[in-house]
């Protein structure tokens, strides 16, 4: 989560590219995380994803679908 929130401090977003170790964990939570969302996936029953590690996640602003949250940012900006 340090390395996250290191990350966010360095590039200003979450769009942690993928061919890196923490890359490949963000996408792995957020894959996780549909799988919660869509019932596909007990959250008692994630590899990954507790339900502790989901609210410290939510609690620093962290984007669980980032094309949604840009589309919404670029939305308003027109708006």
């Amino acid at each position: 989560l340090f390395d996250l929130i290191t990350y966010k401090g360095e590039n200003g977003d979450y769009h942690v590219p993928k061919k890196t170790s923490l890359g490949a964990w963000v996408s792995e939570i957020r894959k996780e995380y549909k799988k919660i969302q869509t019932k596909k996936l007990d959250v008692e029953e994630a590899r990954v994803l507790t339900k502790e590690r989901i609210f410290a996640l939510d609690t620093i602003g962290f984007k669980w679908n980032p094309l949604y949250h840009d589309w919404d940012v670029r939305w308003e900006e027109v708006g």
